[in-house]
């Protein structure tokens, strides 16, 4: 069976078939006024009416032979669509299913991990990763170019345009960010801003921005227009929690559909134990650290980030990847003395251990905290990375939210 890309615009449906892309299957991406009539019609809230026929006629009049022949004939189908009334904005707000739960989201270099939380009592639901192929298929093409194109053509990458592969691989997002949504009754928290992507991720950077321009506020109003299009509203705001701004004061929660955190240090900190190893060590007053047998690191209290001495456990990165694949068990850090860029550098490679074995599509990086004291330093608790990094997410809005008495 051949498979053919089909392509919704204004002039109605059309079919682009080439040799090369007859066994590739490509996502509808609809524009959102037929992405809304679309979900209608899924959903049961469009009924069609009796249509009708036309038929219309056109004819050429010849100057000499006075005759009039019939030179073309076109058929038209008309059938209109009767829809249910939409609930008021304030209605739906009060009575939506949507606005019990949260869904951090980890945009990641291979997919995205997730974490749900419960607003009224943080419990945790389900966490979890999602493979989106795609994400790695449009890196390899970047990396592909600027490998052979850029050194034998002289092409410069900035010249090629990547727009179409940027929004297939934005809609594949959208579509499972969008399906994480409906099965957990949550509505989704990105991140503001992404730094922690790998080098020469420029395209992936312009696919989250669309992504998360799909579920954020954004500065730009044709952005917004097409936003509150898509999602038939501006916002909603929180009928049950206000949120605590920068400068202290309490707002309205306001969603659209979605919303933000700032990315900073969220694959740094502990979903577990809420330490950032990292940030701790960098403010620390000490200018060596000792390591005792067991590799333990003692680190002072910091002002506002710490108020009690924490405690570190050191390993052997290397016998730690030998752990996840149950050959032996991980070896600490003899007794010595570390510098502070010294147990940064040994911070950062124990935090995220790559896998020994790692598929083409898949990331198994597995988050090891730092804190001796954390559960997640143990290794039958530690965390898949990208989940970490979600949960951190959803719990950095969290705690900056505000129940709103009923009465208010």
């Amino acid at each position: 069976m051949k498979k053919a890309m089909v392509q919704v615009g204004k002039d109605g449906l059309s079919i682009m078939r080439s040799k090369k892309d007859e066994k590739r299957i490509f996502p509808l991406i609809l524009t959102p006024s037929r992405s809304n009539m679309l979900d209608d019609i899924l959903r049961g809230k469009v009924t069609n009416s009796p249509g009708n026929l036309t038929f219309r006629f056109a004819y050429q009049f010849d100057q000499v032979s006075k005759t009039i022949t019939q030179s073309q004939a076109l058929l038209e189908w008309h059938q209109p669509l009767s829809s249910e009334g939409i609930k008021p904005d304030e209605e739906a707000a009060v009575t939506s299913p949507y606005l019990n739960r949260l869904i951090g989201i980890d945009l990641g270099e291979r997919g995205i991990g997730f974490s749900v939380r419960n607003l009224d009592d943080h419990a945790l639901v389900e966490r979890g990763t999602v493979t989106i192929p795609a994400i790695r298929k449009l890196m390899k093409t970047v990396h592909q170019h600027r490998k052979y194109n850029q050194a034998r053509l002289h092409v410069r990458a900035a010249s090629v345009d990547f727009s179409e592969m940027r929004q297939s691989v934005a809609g594949q997002v959208i579509s499972v960010i969008k399906y994480l949504m409906h099965h957990y009754k949550a509505l989704p928290v990105l991140e503001q801003d992404l730094s922690n992507l790998e080098s020469g991720a420029a395209q992936l950077k312009l696919v989250y921005k669309g992504v998360i321009d799909t579920f954020c506020f954004s500065g730009v109003k044709t952005v917004n227009g097409k936003r509150e299009h898509a999602w038939r509203g501006r916002k909603i705001e929180h009928p049950h929690y206000a949120q605590i701004d920068k400068q202290g004061e309490v707002r309205p929660f306001n969603l659209f559909p979605g919303t933000f955190v700032r990315a900073h240090g969220t694959s740094q900190e502990c979903s577990g134990c809420g330490v950032n190893a990292t940030q701790i060590v960098r403010k620390a007053d000490q200018a060596s650290f000792a390591v005792k047998p067991g590799g333990l690191v003692t680190v002072n209290p910091v002002k506002g980030v710490s108020e009690h001495p924490i405690t570190l456990r050191l390993y052997h990165v290397g016998s730690l990847k030998a752990d996840l694949h149950g050959k032996r068990y991980p070896e600490p850090l003899e007794a010595t003395t570390l510098t502070r860029q010294e147990l940064l550098t040994q911070i950062k490679r124990q935090r995220r251990i790559a896998p020994a074995f790692e598929s083409k599509d898949t990331s198994q990086s597995i988050y090891c905290c730092p804190n001796a004291d954390c559960k997640h330093s143990q290794m039958e608790h530690l965390l898949h990375a990208d989940m970490n990094a979600a949960d951190v997410i959803v719990m950095r809005k969290i705690k900056r939210l505000l129940p709103v008495p009923a009465d208010c």
